[in-house]
């Protein structure tokens, strides 16, 4: 019982850490969106563009974060914040994009 109990504290120090270091990402304005063009196949041009989120380096690869993040219990967080950031860059798409 006392190895379950010492492996279930430690569980739960190691989402608290996870959760702070989430919350520094968000919090201290480290999530970045990088815009990917969506090109039309058949004419050449540039119908859209994808939002993808990007963190500092070291801190791991979109999909890492983003499960990290849903593990520590601040996945929407993360998620309302990548969306809001990725609405953000609307006026740098030229019209009818």
């Amino acid at each position: 019982l006392a190895e379950l109990l010492a492996g279930e504290v430690k569980a739960d120090q190691q989402r608290s850490l996870e959760r702070a270091r989430i919350e520094r990402l968000i919090h201290g304005n480290h999530l970045k969106i990088a815009l990917q063009p969506i090109v039309g196949l058949r004419c050449g041009s540039i119908l859209g563009a994808e939002a993808l989120s990007r963190f500092p380096d070291g801190c791991g690869t979109p999909d890492a974060v983003f499960g990290a993040a849903h593990r520590a219990g601040v996945g929407l967080e993360l998620e309302r914040v990548a969306a809001e950031r990725a609405l953000e860059t609307l006026p740098l798409l030229s019209p009818g994009t």
